[in-house]
């Protein structure tokens, strides 16, 4: 039994055939089958005319078939965000370096033998806190030597104010010469500035005697020290280590600034 073939009853082919013809395909066409005595009289070749029958409705299937329509894509699916201002904070990563903003330098004022270094390397120091002792046998020797300097003048002046007061008495009665009194009176000054000296040179001798104190000049955090007791140093020689305040610090950046900044 053949599939029915309705869809294939207006085609123009069918005109070729003759009626008789014609009738035996529509029927075919419509319910699938054949009659094949009504075929052997309208078809004397009966066998090559049902495969030429059955090729044509073939053909003409496959011509006059509808192609199906594309599927329809679905919707394509989006996500919809609603834009809200808010604050963001800019932040910049810069290089750069830190230092203390105080740094001091540790350098002996005297020269001398180290007897003492009573801190701790890398510990907090205060202002005025002893951090090496000199040796200060010279310098104690040299406050004394100065003290009796001292002594020497005052009384040299002494002596002078009574012998230029003497003399400008007797002067008035011409007891003496004017240029006795005249002397005298220089020897005074002389005397008077002798003492000044001597002065000056004890003030000199105990300001060397503190400098034998080497004390911490600001609060901060010392380094390594490079010398050690025995160690012989002099006036003004190079740093042997600094001492750093770090209570405040200086930042250092490469920024549009045109002032360092300073953290504290």
């Amino acid at each position: 039994m053949l599939q029915p073939q309705r869809h294939l009853l207006n085609t123009p082919f069918l005109c070729i055939f003759s009626p008789a013809q014609r009738s035996i395909y529509s029927s075919y066409l419509v319910t699938g089958s054949i009659d094949f005595k009504k075929m052997s009289h309208a078809w004397p070749h009966a066998k090559s005319t049902l495969l030429t029958m059955l090729c044509l409705s073939t053909l003409l299937t496959a011509c006059s078939g509808k192609s199906e329509a594309p599927a329809v894509k679905p919707p394509t699916e989006v996500g919809v965000v609603t834009m809200q201002p808010e604050r963001q904070i800019v932040t910049n990563e810069l290089p750069g370096r830190t230092s203390a903003f105080l740094t001091a330098e540790i350098r002996p004022q005297v020269g001398g033998i180290i007897e003492q270094r009573p801190f701790t390397e890398g510990a907090q120091v205060k202002t005025g806190q002893l951090l090496y002792q000199l040796d200060n046998a010279s310098y104690l020797a040299a406050q004394a030597n100065a003290q009796a300097l001292l002594t020497r003048s005052e009384a040299a002046l002494s002596a002078a104010k009574r012998n230029a007061n003497r003399n400008a008495e007797l002067v008035k009665i011409n007891a003496i010469s004017q240029q006795l009194a005249d002397d005298s009176q220089a020897l005074m000054l002389l005397a008077t500035s002798d003492l000044a000296v001597a002065k000056a040179a004890l003030d000199s001798a105990r300001i060397n005697l503190a400098y034998t104190r080497i004390v911490a000049p600001i609060n901060g955090r010392i380094t390594t020290s490079s010398v050690t007791p025995g160690a012989l140093v002099t006036a003004n020689q190079s740093a042997r280590h600094s001492l750093q305040c770090c209570n405040s610090i200086r930042c250092m950046s490469i920024s549009p600034s045109p002032a360092p900044n300073y953290c504290n």
